[in-house]
């Protein structure tokens, strides 16, 4: 279920436009010198067995785009970029993919600061995941 979770929730930041170069966890990837870019993560957070003697769990974790911007022009595209990826994750948002449900709960900006040439920020949105009947 971690896999299609992953597939699913990353299929779904894909249709973010506009599009921005991304980098996927684990993946090797080379960024463009002046360009801005986007990292993917699933951060697992915990598993919940929502009634005693069953299997089905709710897989909960945290999803995290990490933009990185050049920097020396300020942190105005940054934030517009946040501004674009905020309402795609509202809360209450579900998506099915493969026989996975996943929504959204509460999500948070952070700011990274700088590495080397680029500033770093992170927007994260907490999910949870269910099987459902395909």
């Amino acid at each position: 279920m971690k896999l299609k979770t992953a597939e699913a929730i990353q299929l779904y930041a894909n249709e973010i436009t506009p599009k921005i170069d991304t980098a996927y966890q684990g993946i090797g990837y080379t960024p463009k010198n002046g360009e801005p870019y986007q990292e993917y993560y699933i951060l697992p957070a915990m598993n919940e067995a929502p009634y005693i003697n069953q299997s089905d769990i709710i897989y909960r974790g945290i999803f995290q785009i990490t933009l990185k911007y050049p920097s020396g022009n300020g942190i105005r595209e940054v934030l517009e970029r946040i501004d674009v990826i905020e309402p795609h994750f509202f809360k209450g948002k579900s998506i099915e993919h493969s026989g996975v449900k996943v929504v959204f709960d509460d999500s948070k900006t952070i700011n990274l600061g700088t590495d080397g040439d680029r500033i770093i920020y992170a927007f994260r949105v907490d999910f949870r995941a269910f099987k459902i009947a395909v």
